[in-house]
């Protein structure tokens, strides 16, 4: 039997696998993102600075000064893996009001399979529509929230999105965002927007393929200029992707 992917909403039940998803889809991240603040101006305004304070106020020789290198290095390390590991907590802990996720069914064996996002899944709402699932196994793999936008009237804000990475991305990108777009007419939503950063090329990709347009790309400071992250703010018209899909199942 060919796996298929269900999206569906969310239940109590559903909690632990949710939280669990969430803390290691962004930990998966942190490595991308040292190498991106490694290569950066603050890295090197570190080293001097460690330098300074070794030479000057401890009296260590200048040439052994080489040694703040790999603490920097430990220090930047620590700082990003502990931002990612309290943005997960943050997430995972978090209470939504609308969430979906995205259970895959397939053979038992097939969960050892590392390769995943070269098989073909099919792509079912709601429910599983006659599948015979007695020999299936299941495992949730994403996971979407929606609520109100903080700012705008009649909009809705994509957050705590979240998914195996071994999946096919835009598979379960296009799944969970088609469920928050089917949802945004009862809420009164004419628009819906999210966020994504530098270091989620797969997820911007995916919503553009699903028709998002970038309203504006920005970089979020978090030590003065020094170190900063690009985030770009993506926004959908409800009406015109439902008019253009009309005829989607």
């Amino acid at each position: 039997m060919k796996p298929f992917i269900l999206i569906r909403e969310y239940r109590k039940t559903d909690d632990i696998a949710i939280q669990d998803l969430i803390k290691q889809y962004i930990m998966s991240y942190a490595l991308s993102c040292f190498i991106q603040v490694l290569f950066r101006e603050i890295t090197l305004q570190l080293v001097v600075l460690m330098w300074a304070i070794l030479f000057i106020f401890v009296g260590i020789p200048l040439h052994l000064c080489f040694l703040s290198i790999p603490v920097v290095i430990f220090l930047i390390v620590f700082c990003v893996y502990a931002v990612h590991f309290n943005k997960g907590i943050e997430q995972a802990n978090a209470n939504p009001k609308c969430c979906f996720v995205a259970e895959v069914y397939e053979e038992p064996l097939a969960m050892l399979n590392n390769n995943t996002e070269k098989v073909e899944y099919n792509l079912l709402f709601n429910e599983t529509n006659g599948y015979d699932v007695t020999k299936l196994r299941k495992k949730i793999i994403g996971t979407i929230s929606v609520r109100n936008h903080e700012s705008r009237d009649k909009c809705g804000w994509i957050y705590r999105f979240a998914m195996d990475r071994k999946y096919p991305y835009d598979k379960v990108v296009e799944g969970l965002t088609r469920r928050a777009i089917q949802h945004c007419p009862s809420q009164g939503w004419y628009r819906l927007e999210t966020v994504a950063t530098e270091c989620q090329d797969e997820v911007r990709e995916s919503y553009a393929k699903l028709g998002f347009n970038i309203y504006q790309v920005y970089h979020r400071q978090i030590v003065g200029s020094s170190l900063s992250v690009m985030k770009t703010h993506l926004g959908l018209d409800v009406a015109k992707f439902v008019h253009l899909n009309s005829g989607h199942s």
